[in-house]
């Protein structure tokens, strides 16, 4: 008899691409440097990607500017009412980058949570850490896990997809990111 059903949980896993206008600098919320991107896939099988600017893919969802992607994010977390966002190292980068472009944008009400009344926060301890704090789901990072678990020379997602299944992610260069970003092309090829 099973305990226990994957299926009755409901997980949305997300990934960023941002642009760094001042390439080599890693990218800073603070500073301008746009989310043009997310991939999301959800534990139902669906797959879905919001990007700045048009694509040659009809099944991703494009948008004029990124405060208006990033609305639609927000919305969509609440349509699709996940108990969990994963992704890997979010808890340290994606959210608390997410959650600084939209105070950036001015993005009222963003709230991932499942209390509609409480907005999504950014919260700031004493040690210098920063966390999102969003009432009614909780978050699963894999690179605390994995640096948990295993003893390897990186904890990057190619390093693990080397490692654990002899296969390299699909992933466009860093320094490549602006010069994709300006055409249509380039921009299907960063949400593929």
């Amino acid at each position: 008899k099973e305990l226990f059903k994957f299926d009755l949980v409901k997980i949305v896993s997300y990934d960023l691409e941002v642009l760094p206008r001042n390439y080599p600098e890693f990218p800073s919320a603070e500073k301008g440097d746009p989310i043009i991107n997310v991939s999301v896939s959800v534990s139902d099988g669906s797959q879905q990607s919001f990007c700045v600017g048009s694509t040659k893919d009809a099944s991703v969802r494009s948008f004029p500017t990124e405060k208006a992607m990033v609305v639609a994010f927000n919305d969509y977390i609440q349509r699709v009412d996940p108990d969990a966002i994963a992704g890997h190292n979010i808890i340290k980068f994606d959210n608390i980058y997410w959650a600084k472009r939209c105070d950036e944008l001015g993005v009222e009400n963003f709230n991932w949570g499942r209390i509609l009344r409480q907005k999504s926060l950014l919260k700031s301890f004493m040690n210098g850490e920063e966390k999102l704090i969003t009432p009614g789901r909780f978050f699963m990072d894999t690179y605390p896990i994995f640096m948990q678990d295993h003893k390897l020379m990186s904890y990057k997602l190619n390093a693990l997809a080397e490692h654990f299944l002899q296969s390299k992610k699909v992933d466009m260069p860093y320094s490549e990111i602006n010069g994709a970003f300006g055409t249509e092309e380039g921009r299907t090829k960063l949400c593929d």
